[in-house]
């Protein structure tokens, strides 16, 4: 199946699963859990329809940190009720290069809770820091399963590639900042004043804040101020080291041509 067509195929899950969401809330007595990939790009869609997070240990300020507690967001396709309801999962070992007890831990077995009185909960896991990932990403595939109070939603399933070493985030924006490097990333992050990794866009005023059409508000670029950055970022750039030579990536390239 080539590229287009995988492509074509995920864009129709996404507005077949944004349909089917709707459809649920007004007309099933069901409740459904799902992964939320309304603010997700495309591109964190991989073949297979999973959802990709990308985590690195790289940004732990403390170095002794051997592991990691990775919270998925999820959320019900449905109306709040007065109890707690449980989310069933399970790991896809044959999507999953990660070894429990080894690579990671689950935190709440194969079960996490929905507080009663809300739509938005967590599945947790913990990542454990291993030094073959200095040199090797691994990877956790995770599925919702149906519960005795829940249904496996339409984006029923995501995956987290980890490591050591720096992966592309999955906030990283090619058409805004060209194609990924490690050190155009670094460079970025040190312009944008981010020491942990986390996506400098998350803050104001690079996001704003919009209601969907069920009235709730919602994060939504703010591209005016994204490119404003991004322009002094290239100023900034162009300016070079402290001895004015060019930032080079790991490619070779002058950085700067990249964007």
């Amino acid at each position: 199946m080539n590229k287009l067509i995988i492509v074509s195929l995920v864009i129709l899950l996404a507005v077949v699963s944004a349909c089917s969401i709707d459809e649920i809330e007004t007309f099933s007595s069901e409740a459904y859990v799902y992964f939320p990939i309304e603010n997700e790009r495309l591109e964190n869609i991989d073949d297979f329809g999973y959802l990709e997070k990308n985590y690195t240990f790289i940004f732990e300020s403390e170095q002794a940190v051997s592991e990691k507690l990775y919270e998925l967001p999820v959320k019900i396709a449905g109306a709040a009720i007065d109890k707690d309801r449980k989310i069933a999962f399970a790991v896809v070992d044959s999507l999953s290069s990660a070894k429990e007890g080894v690579h990671y831990e689950l935190v709440s077995e194969t079960e996490s809770i929905i507080p009663a009185g809300v739509v938005d909960g967590t599945i947790k896991v913990m990542l454990l820091k291993t030094a073959e990932m200095d040199e090797t990403m691994f990877d956790l595939a995770i599925k919702i399963i149906d519960s005795d109070d829940l249904k496996a939603g339409p984006q029923d399933a995501i995956i987290i590639k980890y490591s050591n070493f720096l992966l592309k985030p999955n906030w990283w924006n090619t058409w805004t900042l060209g194609e990924f490097t490690i050190a155009k990333c670094v460079l970025w992050l040190n312009f944008m004043g981010v020491d942990d990794g986390s996506d400098p866009w998350a803050v104001e005023p690079y996001i704003i804040w919009k209601k969907n059409n069920a009235g709730d508000d919602i994060p939504w670029a703010n591209e005016t101020a994204r490119k404003q950055s991004v322009q002094m970022f290239v100023l900034w750039l162009e300016e070079g080291d402290e001895n004015g030579d060019p930032y080079i990536d790991e490619n070779g390239m002058d950085v700067v041509d990249t964007i």
